[in-house]
């Protein structure tokens, strides 16, 4: 034991466990991308609600879907870039080596030069991408963990600030395929029940109804609260690089387990029963 607490004394490595389930909770939350995906498929999935003579409106959706998929490519970028370096500190707070992707400075260039990110959105990527090769192939630890945060903070700020952008925009996405599958489904029940034709397929519509009415209710609620884990990651990592050269003080410690248990609980609330098991924790 007093072998051991020599060596620990000598190598001046500090208890950064706050730091660790900090980062461990973030890149849980950046990795989840359900909304993410739902928002790249929403044009495609209202064409569902479409009738047989809505051509022009379909043509829309077309066109739609098709502006989405550059829009999906940057914010898969986004999840991974913030995913990948919230582990990245992880790893140093327990100051283990990294295993960042080193590939991933490369990556983000080739999606500026194959216009999936302008340069506007390409810059943080691109700073996140080297900051973590950088870690990776020196082999940092715990040590230069100040290092990291003081240099990853305003490319950080300034990525989540971007996927903020993109991510708001699912909710007005989300009102109006909510709003085309009203339509087509009052227009289907009034079919069903004009002159009695049809009344158990009237019942079965109107129950149809309800539930995807239910389940819209759920995914309008999970938008702000995803949102809120990704407002909750920037504070917190603004906390970090405030902090950066007395991140083992107890006050500290305190103050971002405190992001901690609000992303957590954003996290949560954002989830919804049609997803899948938890994503693992986030390495790319």
């Amino acid at each position: 034991m007093l072998a051991g607490l020599c060596a620990l004394l000598l190598s001046g490595c500090a208890n950064l466990g706050a730091v660790q389930e900090f980062a461990k909770t973030s890149a849980d939350s950046a990795a989840y991308t359900q909304l993410t995906d739902e928002y790249v498929n929403s044009p495609e999935t209202s064409k569902l609600y479409t009738l047989e003579n809505d051509a022009g409106e379909r043509a829309r959706l077309d066109t739609l879907a098709a502006e989405r998929k550059p829009q999906a490519a940057r914010l898969m970028l986004m999840h991974q870039a913030l995913a990948g370096y919230m582990a990245a500190v992880g790893d140093l707070a327990a100051d283990d080596l990294t295993e960042a992707d080193t590939q991933l400075d490369g990556m983000f260039d080739a999606a500026v030069k194959a216009n999936y990110v302008d340069e506007t959105t390409g810059a943080p990527l691109r700073s996140i991408g080297k900051i973590l090769a950088e870690a990776a192939m020196n082999g940092y630890r715990q040590r230069e963990l100040n290092k990291v945060i003081a240099a990853a903070n305003a490319p950080l700020q300034q990525l989540i600030a971007h996927q903020l952008a993109l991510m708001e925009g699912y909710g007005q996405s989300l009102a109006n395929e909510r709003a085309m599958q009203i339509r087509h489904q009052r227009v289907l029940h009034a079919m069903a029940r004009d002159k009695g034709r049809e009344p158990v397929a009237a019942e079965l519509i109107w129950e149809r109804s309800n539930l995807t009415a239910m389940q819209f209710a759920q995914r309008e609620k999970a938008v702000p609260k995803y949102l809120e884990t990704l407002k909750q990651i920037a504070a917190g990592h603004q906390a970090l690089y405030d902090n950066r050269d007395n991140l083992s003080n107890k006050e500290v410690a305190a103050q971002i387990k405190r992001y901690t248990k609000r992303i957590r609980a954003a996290l949560k609330a954002a989830r919804t029963p049609s997803d899948a098991a938890a994503p693992a924790a986030a390495k790319p």
